[in-house]
């Protein structure tokens, strides 16, 4: 009993705090209010919390943190629960599964490890041929490795040989022949494909651009080595289909006026030397820094930092590049981007990276905070 009353008591009191939270809304509020609900070991509760608290501060690094790290453990018990089922009675669907789970997590290289082993005990199965082609048309698209290429080409085509009526398989395979310029083995996939679906503009479109092309010349092999060599394919690629990272496919429109009031605030920070603001939307928005400054300009090297950020993280299959932090003999140097806009702020040497950041936190909740703030009045 006396346990029992220690629970309820507690549980009182996080709702209470609920109350006052939605009140006297705050990221620090709804942080702490998650924790100590995840502490509690109410994880689902804790996850509608913190996605309560995303909906006033949509860009805020601890509620994003704490979110991931929710919804990693919970994809890590699934991992664990999985893995169990898998010892006690190994079945293709349930390998399917974990390497699902595991891409979910972002860890590529065991989702391809899961579906290799899988492929071994159940080579009749499509599963993880699909799963490892998908895995490393990605990289192709992103690295332009002849050897990715190669390995999704393979897999893909096994999956077919295996289900010719695999969709997936058979679009991303068109999609790396067409982009090749194979066009004499994508077209007869597209127009299976077109078979099946042929109120699908996107598949009508890429047969009548494959089809007036000249046939190819030279084998597959040596296409992916010529992608490899020039850093590119003789076509686009498509995007349908695409694996796009969450962040970008999702950014909101962004106010011109509320970036650029948020730039000035920026700016006045006494830690600044110098910033560069730019979006997807309306490209550089500011560059300033100290007019006494020699050298290369940090418009120019800040746009360089975070080109070469983005190109890494996604060469590294770590997703969209969000945030990072540079020290040397120039200073320090904030790096974020989120939802299509990006910063880099050029800091005294002696300047803390904590106290800037949260500046910069306060800078994306008021540029995509906007439209949320009405949303809390409809909450009791």
């Amino acid at each position: 009993m006396k346990g029992l009353g220690k629970d309820l008591f507690a549980q009182m009191r996080r709702s209470r705090q609920l109350r006052q939270t939605r009140k006297h809304p705050s990221p620090t509020a709804w942080a702490t209010l998650g924790e100590r609900h995840l502490a509690a070991g109410e994880a689902d509760h804790a996850l509608a919390i913190v996605e309560e608290g995303l909906q006033d501060f949509p860009t805020n690094d601890r509620l994003l943190a704490l979110r991931q790290a929710i919804q990693k453990e919970n994809l890590r018990e699934r991992v664990r629960g999985l893995r169990q089922s898998i010892r006690r009675r190994p079945d293709p669907y349930l390998y399917a599964r974990l390497a699902d789970v595991f891409r979910e997590l972002g860890e590529l290289n065991k989702a391809e490890r899961i579906a290799e082993e899988c492929k071994g005990r159940f080579p009749g199965d499509e599963n993880p041929y699909l799963v490892i082609g998908e895995i490393r048309a990605g990289r192709f698209r992103s690295g332009l490795m002849a050897r990715d290429g190669k390995i999704a080409i393979d897999n893909l085509e096994q999956a077919i040989q295996i289900n010719p009526e695999n969709y997936k398989a058979r679009l991303q395979l068109a999609e790396i022949y067409a982009a090749l310029g194979a066009n004499s083995r994508a077209l007869p996939h597209l127009l299976h494909l077109a078979e099946e679906t042929p109120e699908d503009a996107h598949l009508r479109d890429l047969i009548s651009e494959v089809g007036a092309r000249p046939v190819e010349e030279g084998d597959v092999a040596s296409l992916l080595r010529v992608a490899e060599r020039k850093r590119s394919t003789p076509y686009d690629f498509h995007d349908a289909d695409r694996g796009v990272d969450e962040e970008e496919s999702v950014a909101p429109s962004v106010d011109l006026t509320v970036l650029r009031r948020g730039t000035m605030a920026l700016f006045a920070i006494r830690e600044v030397v110098a910033l560069y603001v730019a979006s997807d939307e309306h490209g550089v928005v500011e560059a300033r820094e100290n007019p006494q400054a020699s050298g290369q300009s940090f418009r120019e090297a800040a746009a360089k930092i975070l080109k070469a950020a983005k190109a890494s993280s996604r060469k590294m299959d770590m997703g969209g590049f969000a945030k990072g932090f540079l020290e040397g003999s120039f200073g320090r140097i904030v790096l974020r981007r989120t939802h299509g806009v990006e910063i880099a702020l050029l800091l005294e040497g002696s300047a803390s990276f904590g106290a800037v950041a949260r500046h910069v936190d306060a800078f994306f909740d008021g540029v995509f905070g906007q439209k949320r703030k009405g949303s809390r009045a409809g909450r009791s």
